[in-house]
Parts: structure tokens; C-alpha cells; sequence
């Protein structure tokens, strides 16, 4: 089976993180022969961005503030 990682770099992002997170065709993409994981890169959030991000399912990596740090994490 092949992978596919959505990777998502985030900060303070709990208003629409698990809304984001839901919208990924993740059955679809399973039926058509994938294993699908979330990675939500938080780079310091103060809200609830991480715990969110969990309770649907998303593995949470913590790393450094910036986009370009967050993708090469």
C-alpha cells in the first residue's frame, strides 16, 4: 500500500484546523489504495491548534515558527 502524508505547517490555527483536517478525501484516497496520514507541523501555537488537530486524528510535530523550518521538520 502506498503512503500519502498531507503534511500542514500551522500557527494559532484552531478555528479552522479540524474543519481543514476533515476535508481531506481520506476514504477516497484509502478505497483507491492508499494509506493517507495528517501531519500538523505547529510551530508554537497558544491556542488550541495541537489539541484540535489531535482529537481528529492528525499526528502533531512540534517545531519552530516559520513555513520553511515547518516543511523541512
Amino acid at each position: 500500500m502506498k503512503l500519502i502524508s498531507v503534511v500542514m505547517p500551522a500557527l494559532n490555527e484552531e478555528e479552522g484546523i479540524v474543519e481543514t483536517i476533515k476535508s481531506i478525501p481520506k476514504e477516497k484516497l484509502m478505497k483507491a489504495g492508499y494509506k493517507v496520514e495528517t501531519l500538523v507541523v505547529d510551530g508554537g501555537s497558544k491556542d488550541k491548534t495541537r489539541e484540535l488537530a489531535g482529537s481528529v486524528g492528525a499526528r502533531v510535530i512540534n517545531s519552530e515558527r516559520g513555513y520553511g523550518r515547518q516543511y523541512k521538520k
